[in-house]
């Protein structure tokens, strides 16, 4: 099984990695939001990563 996209290892931690859009990216001047799952193992990380894709709800 594939990693989960957006999900990076830096040393033994999992870090969750997601895209900004252009408009928005150009207003902060980040292209990408980058946040430590603060998990080691590879089971928790992807259900981390899962959890911040899909939040917040897209209403």
């Amino acid at each position: 099984m594939g990693i989960t996209t957006g999900l990076e290892r830096r040393g033994a931690v999992y870090y969750w990695r997601k895209r900004l859009p252009d408009g928005l990216a150009g207003r902060i001047g980040l292209t990408h939001v980058k946040l430590s799952l603060r998990a080691r193992e590879v089971q928790e990380a992807r259900y981390l990563a899962l959890v911040w894709t899909v939040w917040p709800p897209n209403c």
